[in-house]
Formats: C-alpha cells, sequence, structure tokens
C-alpha cells in the first residue's frame, strides 16, 4: 500500500471522527487503535458492531481488522492513571502499544512488578486482563543531559553586540542554534552558555517567538542567536527569562521576542539550511495513531534524522542532568516514542519535528530526548495547550 493510499485512508477515517461530539480523544467508543506495518493499514475495534461503517468509510479491502476488548480511549485512561504511582513501583516508563492494544511497563526493580498486578487487582482487573494487556520489562532510568558548554560570558557582558546587527534581520528558522546564557557561574566567576534548537515559530495572545526545549532553558536567563568568533561576544538578544512560559510536563518553553530586541528577530517556516517549508501542524489524531509512520527529526547538529514511531503515547519518568550538575527527576507526559533516531544528541533537543508527505512538512511537535534504545517527541497539540500558544504561520 503506497504512502498516498495510507493517507488516503486516514483522511476518510478523520472525517469520520470529526464528527464525533464531545469526545477529548476525538475517536469512537469502539476504537482500539490503528498502526502501519509492511506497508499494512491495521485497525483495531473493540467489536464487529459497526465493522460496516469503517469499511463502507474507508472503502478499501486491503485494510487489516483485529478486534480486542478495550478501547484506545480507555488505554490510556489506564496509562494516566499510573502517573501518580511512578516512584512508588519504581516506573521508568509507561506507553501505549497500539499493534497489541497493551500498555507497557518499564520498571528498574522487577520486584515491583508483583506490586503492580496486586495494584491492578485492587483496581479490579482481572488476572487475564492483566496478562492480556501489560507489557513488564527491566530497563535503566531514562537520563536527558545538558548540552555541552561551548561559550563562556564575563559578568560585565552586555545585551548586544551592535556593530554586528548591520547584517539585518535575524531568522527564527525551525532547526537553528538557540545559545543560552545559564543563570550559574563557573569557578572564574563567569557565566557559562548552552545551546538547544529553535522547534517552531510560535505566537502568544501578545507576541510572536519559538518554542525549544524546557530542560534547557529552565537554567537560562537570556536567549541569543549568534556569536562573534572574533570579538568572542554572544550578540543577537532575543529574550530574557522574563520573556518565556515554561511547561516541564511537555518539556517545552515559548520564548517570546524581547520588546528591547535590537535584532529585529522575525518568523520562519523554512527549516534551517534545507528548502523545506512547515505547511502546519498536523491534526491531533493523526498525531496519536501515527505507529509505524516515520517522522523528520531536525535539530541543529543532526538534522532530517528519520525514525519510526513505536508508541504514539508514552510517558517518562526523566533523571536531568543540569548544566551546573544538578540532578533532578521529573516527568514528561506523553511523548511519542521512536526507533532508528539513535543520531539524535546534546543540543538537538527542542528541534522540530515533521512528518512530510508528497513535498508538504506537517508540524508533529519536538525533540525531547532519548535513551539507549529510542528517542522521544514532544507532542505539538501538548505544547500548544500547555504553553497557550499556536503554530506562527
Amino acid at each position: 500500500m503506497t504512502e498516498e493510499r495510507l493517507n488516503l485512508l486516514y483522511q476518510r477515517l478523520s472525517v469520520d471522527f470529526s464528527t464525533i461530539k464531545n469526545k477529548p480523544t476525538m475517536f469512537r467508543n469502539d476504537f482500539a487503535g490503528m498502526y502501519v506495518e509492511d506497508e499494512d493499514l491495521h485497525i483495531i475495534l473493540v467489536n464487529n458492531a459497526d465493522i460496516e461503517h469503517y469499511k463502507q468509510i474507508l472503502n478499501d479491502d486491503n485494510v487489516i481488522y483485529h478486534y480486542t476488548d478495550i478501547s484506545y480511549t480507555d488505554l490510556i485512561g489506564i496509562r494516566n492513571m499510573f502517573r501518580d504511582y511512578y516512584e512508588r513501583f519504581n516506573i521508568v516508563s509507561a506507553a501505549v502499544m497500539n499493534h497489541n492494544s497493551s500498555i507497557e511497563l518499564t520498571v528498574t526493580d522487577e520486584k515491583s512488578i508483583p506490586a503492580i498486578k496486586y495494584f491492578l487487582k485492587s483496581r479490579n482487573f482481572t488476572d487475564l486482563f492483566i496478562e492480556k494487556h501489560f507489557i513488564f520489562i527491566k530497563g535503566e532510568p531514562i537520563i536527558f543531559e545538558s548540552s555541552n558548554t561551548e561559550y563562556i560570558i564575563d559578568t560585565n557582558e552586555t545585551a548586544c553586540d551592535t556593530q554586528d546587527l548591520k547584517s539585518g534581520k535575524y531568522s527564527a528558522n525551525p532547526g537553528r542554534k538557540i545559545i543560552g546564557k545559564n543563570t550559574y557561574k563557573n569557578s572564574n566567576q563567569k557565566y557559562e552558555t548552552s545551546y538547544a534548537t529553535v522547534g517552531f515559530p510560535a505566537k502568544s495572545s501578545t507576541s510572536l517567538g519559538i518554542v525549544t526545549a524546557w530542560h534547557f532553558a529552565v537554567h537560562t536567563s537570556k536567549y541569543y542567536w549568534n556569536y562573534n568568533q572574533t570579538t568572542k561576544k554572544l550578540y543577537a538578544n532575543i529574550a530574557s527569562s522574563a520573556d518565556t512560559t515554561h511547561s516541564s510536563s511537555y518539556d517545552s518553553t515559548f520564548v517570546s521576542f524581547n520588546s528591547d530586541d535590537q535584532t529585529d528577530s522575525i518568523i520562519s517556516r523554512y527549516i534551517m539550511n534545507t528548502q523545506k517549508v512547515v505547511e502546519k501542524p498536523a491534526t491531533d489524531s493523526f498525531i496519536n495513531t501515527m505507529t509505524g509512520r516515520t517522522v523528520h527529526c531536525y535539530g541543529q547538529i543532526h538534522s532530517d534524522v528519520t525514525g519510526t514511531v513505536v508508541s504514539p503515547s508514552q510517558d517518562l519518568r526523566i533523571t536531568y542532568h543540569s548544566y551546573s550538575g544538578v540532578e533532578t527527576t521529573y516527568l514528561i507526559k506523553d511523548t511519542i516514542k521512536i526507533k532508528n533516531a539513535s543520531t539524535l544528541d546534546h543540543g538537538d533537543s527542542g528541534g522540530i519535528v515533521t512528518y512530510e508527505y508528497n513535498s508538504k512538512v506537517y508540524l508533529i511537535g519536538t525533540i525531547a530526548g532519548k535513551n539507549n534504545s529510542y528517542q522521544y517527541i514532544n507532542k505539538y497539540p501538548n505544547i500548544r495547550d500547555s504553553l497557550q500558544i499556536t503554530f506562527a504561520d
């Protein structure tokens, strides 16, 4: 089945879903998930009561149907139930796996598994249900490292090196490097800096700016576009910490261009060092049904790295090593888990992730981080809602 055919089938299904009222997840009650495997579209339903409805909507005899006893919406609800119990049960992550209608729980201690099963039984889940819909994996903690220190700024550093601004405006391209002045000093009493990647141009009710990674921005007091190798100064001051809105739950930060921005920064939909233009965000329902699809990741170091979606919805308990050496643990909610994009690394955090088809580029989200096996993507709908921003076109 061609990519064109797959997208056509999804569009037909999406139109059908759009007619449903008051459904936060935008799926029918009998819908249990979908995924692409060997170029075939697989749809999972709770029962076959409305199978003729799906066949009529999709009008394709090659779609493969499966049946299970729990809807996608209910799977998400069960996964969310564990958010208050990660520390208690040594849970590293909880992922919804579409291809077998299960929840994959990764724990650091196998002794936690009997306790989790007992917990589920206390919530009236049967042994049969647990056996059928839960996968338990022993795994290591997921650690995100900060980007490497790149530049040093004296305490008397000024906002801008205006002599270097004659070249004109600075464009906030997705995939561009963004440099942050950290809030701490090194042993020489100088401020160190770090860097990440621009995700996408955004707008709030009052200003324009860009979205990048929270784990980069949380320790940043000023933001810059460029560094002058000759003068050893940062210039193109675009914002300060006062010009930001954060969401640790979705690892994202909105950096709005500050009022004294002498660089006259402008937004852009062109991905850095490519000819690609971001068309618009993909729909919420499409992002949540992307298992088996290919996404493109654009970091400022590693650009156009492709990966395959393994899970459309995974929570992560992250241990984060900050620039100053402080270790903190927090929960990133509802990420996309992908594989085969292992070249992504420190500094690529915050970069744009897209789905690309027929010369059109659709925003999916931003790069969060990785462990030894998988990479993780923050979803645009979560970023949009938590930061109260929208994609700026």
